[in-house]
């Protein structure tokens, strides 16, 4: 699956010389347009059009509507409160700080309760439960997910 190109120009910078040729790429997803230079390899016109290529079209947006609800920075602040703003694995105070769904994790309750939208995530009391999260730093957090099962890349 390729981008369209509909028409060519030349490219001018800013003093009225010819930079090279542009093309105007249609999106093979969502048919938007934009202009770019010939020798770019984009085949989409976002992340979020590639990843609908690639069938994962509700994983990236689900996870960012997830993160930037209300109800995500709280129950986030509570579990970094009861905690003492301290990584429960390497016990550092303070910094970049991060909340980590456990004993279960965030993918598997995804999978679990089948979460499609927002909708679905704020209705599932169990992702907002304080006694299953933790607080890592971001070292302890990157850590942690190596031989965890990215059940995402599955949904």
């Amino acid at each position: 699956m390729e981008a369209t190109i509909v028409k060519t120009k030349e490219g001018l910078n800013g003093k009225g010389g010819v930079v090279g040729t542009l093309a105007l790429f249609e999106c093979a997803i969502c048919k938007i347009h934009w202009w770019d230079g010939l020798s770019q390899n984009r085949r989409f016109c976002s992340q979020g059009c590639y990843t609908k290529y690639k069938g994962r079209d509700n994983l990236i947006p689900l996870r960012r509507h997830i993160y930037n609800s209300q109800r995500w920075r709280d129950w986030r602040s509570a579990i970094f409160e009861r905690d003492n703003f301290t990584c429960q694995l390497c016990e550092k105070r303070g910094g970049y700080l991060e909340a980590d769904h456990y004993p279960i994790s965030f993918s598997v309750l995804l999978k679990k309760y089948n979460i499609k939208s927002l909708e679905d995530s704020l209705n599932c009391e169990e992702m907002w439960q304080i006694d299953n999260g933790r607080t890592l730093c971001k070292d302890c957090h990157n850590k942690n997910k190596q031989g965890r099962p990215v059940i995402e890349k599955f949904l």
